[in-house]
C-alpha cells in the first residue's frame, strides 16, 4: 500500500518543480506581460524610495504576487491583479489601492495612482531664560477625534500628512513633566505645500530662596507650591525647591513656601506676584525657626537614647495634637514661640511620660532640656523545685501595683528585664503548663538606676510530662 503513495509524492513534487521551472522560464520572456506602478503628489512624480509597492492576485490578498519599488517593473503571469501603494515618506502611511488590473499576453501594464499629502511644521518659541533645559513635542489629531494622535514629531520637525484640517496640541516638557499647552485649532494641510505654524510659550522665571533666623537656607530644605493669584479652590499650577529656578507662564500667583527641614514645616504665602515674559523674579522668604534638644536619662543610671524615648512637641496650652515629634536626644527644629513638652519612654513596659511647660523657642538658638525618668529594672527568674530554670513561654510574669489585682501594669516572660518606674509592686508568676500552679511575690521594691532580682519555684510533681 506505500509503495503507490510514495510514487504519487514523488511525482507531485517533479510536476511543481516543473511548472514553477516553467512559469519562471515564461517571466524571462522578453514579450513577458509586466506591471509597472507609477505615483503623484499634487501632481509631481513621486521619487522610487517615496513609496513602496505590493502586487496581489486579485481575490486573494493573502498570496503576494511581487514587491518592490515605485517606477519597479514586474514580469508577471497573464491574469487579475490588485495594487497597492504607500505612501512610505507621510506619517499617517497613506496608501491608494488599485483593482481590476488585467495583465494579457505580451502586454506591458503602467498605472498611476495619485496622492494628496503636504507638509506640517510648528516653531515653537520660549520666554527667553525660562525653561532652557525643557523640550517641545508637537500630537496631531483629526479635528473629529482627540484621543487618538496622528502623528507627533519634535518643534521645527518636518512631517508629511494627507491634506486637510488638523488640531494640533503643543506641550513644553521639563524633565518628562508638561508644563505648559497650547492648542492650534483647524490647521490646514495643502497638498504638495510646506505649511509653517508658530506657537509661543509666554513665560518668565520665579528663583524663590528662604532664610531662617538670617541665614539662607540650602537647596532642598524648603518647597514651595504655585497658585493661580486669589485662587480660593487653590488649584496647584506648579511646584518647586528653593534654589531652583522654575519656569511659569506670564501672570500673577499666590506661592505657598514650606520649611521642610523643620520638624513643625512651617508656611509662609508670597501674594500676587507677577511673572513677567522673559524676566526672572527673585523673592526671598522668612522663617524664624530655633532648636529644641531634650536628652532623656534614667536617674542613677544610664542615658537613653536609640528610639528609647520619643518627645512630643505641642503649642503650649493646646495639647489637642502635637505639632512634631522625634526620638529623645535629636535636635527638632520648630518655629519661635512657647512650646509644652512630653517625653514618653516608649522602652520602658509602664511607658510613663514627662512633661516639661512653656518652654521657649527662640529664632537661630539652640535650647537643651533634661528629662530623668524614676525607673528600675525587675529581673524574676523561675525554677523547678530540682533546680531546673524554666524558659521562654513555660512562665510568665504579671506585674500590678501594690494592694491592686484587676489589671497588671505589665506582662513578661521569666528571665526577661522589665523597666518600671521606681515603686513598690505585687508579682505573680504563673506556670502556664499547670495555670493553677502560681506564686505571689509581693511588696516587691524598684529603686530607680537599680536592678532587683527575685525569683520563684514550682513543684516538678505538680506539673504534667
Amino acid at each position: 500500500m506505500t509503495k503507490p503513495v510514495g510514487v504519487a509524492l514523488v511525482a507531485l513534487v517533479v510536476l511543481l518543480v516543473a511548472g514553477n521551472f516553467a512559469v519562471l522560464t515564461y517571466l524571462q520572456k522578453p514579450d513577458a506581460p509586466s506591471l509597472e506602478l507609477r505615483a503623484n503628489n499634487a501632481g509631481v512624480p513621486l521619487a522610487p524610495e517615496d513609496a513602496r509597492v505590493s502586487i496581489h492576485v486579485a481575490g486573494q490578498h493573502g498570496e503576494l504576487a511581487a514587491e518592490g519599488a515605485l517606477g519597479e517593473v514586474f514580469p508577471l503571469p497573464p491574469g487579475r491583479y490588485e495594487a497597492r501603494v504607500v505612501l512610505t515618506r507621510s506619517r499617517d502611511q497613506q496608501s491608494q489601492r488599485i483593482k481590476g488590473i488585467t495583465l494579457s499576453e505580451r502586454k506591458r501594464e503602467v498605472k498611476h495612482v495619485e496622492f494628496s499629502a503636504g507638509e506640517l511644521s510648528v516653531e515653537a518659541t520660549i520666554g527667553t531664560g525660562s525653561d532652557e533645559s525643557g523640550q517641545v513635542v508637537v500630537y496631531v489629531f483629526t479635528p473629529q477625534d482627540h484621543n487618538k494622535v496622528v502623528t507627533s514629531m519634535l518643534s521645527g520637525q518636518r512631517v508629511v500628512l494627507r491634506a486637510g484640517l488638523y488640531d494640533v496640541r503643543v506641550v513644553l516638557t521639563v524633565e518628562s513633566k508638561e508644563k505648559a499647552i497650547t492648542w492650534l485649532h483647524g490647521v490646514e494641510v495643502k497638498a504638495g505645500l510646506d505649511v509653517r505654524r508658530d506657537a509661543a510659550f509666554h513665560r518668565g522665571v520665579l528663583s524663590l530662596k528662604a532664610s531662617n533666623a538670617g541665614t539662607v537656607l540650602p537647596r532642598g530644605s524648603a518647597t514651595f507650591v504655585v497658585y493661580r493669584a486669589g485662587d480660593a479652590q487653590e488649584e496647584v499650577m506648579d511646584s518647586g525647591g528653593v534654589g531652583d529656578p522654575l519656569g511659569l507662564a506670564v501672570g500673577r500667583y499666590d506661592v505657598k513656601v514650606t520649611f521642610m527641614n523643620s520638624n513643625d514645616k512651617p508656611t509662609r504665602w508670597l501674594r500676587d506676584l507677577e511673572i513677567r515674559e522673559s524676566e526672572t523674579l527673585d523673592v526671598t522668604t522668612e522663617f524664624s525657626s530655633g532648636t529644641l534638644k531634650v536628652n532623656a536619662e534614667i536617674e542613677g543610671g544610664e542615658t537613653l537614647g536609640d528610639f528609647q524615648v520619643y518627645v512630643y512637641y505641642y503649642n503650649a496650652g493646646d495639647h489637642q495634637a502635637a505639632v512634631a515629634y522625634c526620638p529623645a536626644g535629636v535636635e527638632a527644629i520648630l518655629e519661635s514661640g512657647r512650646y509644652d513638652v512630653r517625653a514618653h519612654f516608649f522602652r520602658s513596659h509602664d511607658r510613663p511620660n514627662i512633661w516639661r511647660r512653656n518652654i521657649t523657642v527662640t529664632a537661630g538658638e539652640v535650647e537643651t532640656l533634661r528629662v530623668a525618668f524614676s525607673s528600675g529594672k525587675l529581673l524574676v527568674r523561675a525554677y523547678e523545685d530540682a533546680g531546673t530554670e524554666l524558659l521562654g513561654d513555660n512562665v510568665f510574669v504579671y506585674v500590678y501595683a501594690a494592694g491592686e489585682r484587676s489589671r497588671p501594669i505589665a506582662i513578661s516572660q521569666s528571665a526577661v528585664e522589665l523597666i518600671l518606674l521606681e515603686g513598690i509592686y505585687d508579682l505573680r508568676v504563673e506556670d502556664t503548663r499547670n495555670p493553677s500552679q502560681e506564686v505571689w511575690l509581693e511588696g516587691v521594691h524598684i529603686a530607680s538606676g537599680k536592678l532587683t532580682e527575685r525569683s520563684a519555684t514550682f513543684s516538678t510533681a505538680s506539673s504534667p510530662r
